[in-house]
């Protein structure tokens, strides 16, 4: 997410945070489903829950302990984004119309 790969650490989550705030739209897996009706209603569009594709839904397998804390350490500064994403993030409201676009 930084527009500067040559950064490191808390310049880089910090420069990753500021493009972050540029999106107009983040879904999160943990509540997938009521995002992705929010920005189709930010379309106009209205959709149901049972219209929402669930493709990739796999059963979680086990894994050890000490993987888990190897993924933790070398995935840090994206758990740091993830979680700031999820608790200061604030979701945009802007409406879209597809009548500014002709051939919609």
């Amino acid at each position: 997410m930084s527009t500067d790969p040559t950064l490191q650490g808390e310049a880089l989550l910090e420069s990753a945070k500021e493009n972050l705030q540029k999106l107009d739209c983040v879904l999160f897996f943990e509540h997938f489903t009521e995002d992705v009706i929010h920005l189709f209603n930010r379309f106009g569009i209205e959709i149901e829950e049972q219209e929402i594709p669930h493709i990739n839904v796999t059963v979680k397998e086990p894994i050890s302990e000490s993987l888990l804390e190897r993924i933790k350490k070398l995935n840090k500064w994206d758990m740091l984004l993830y979680e700031y994403a999820k608790t200061e993030l604030q979701k945009k409201e802007t409406i879209y119309s597809f009548k500014k676009y002709p051939y919609f």
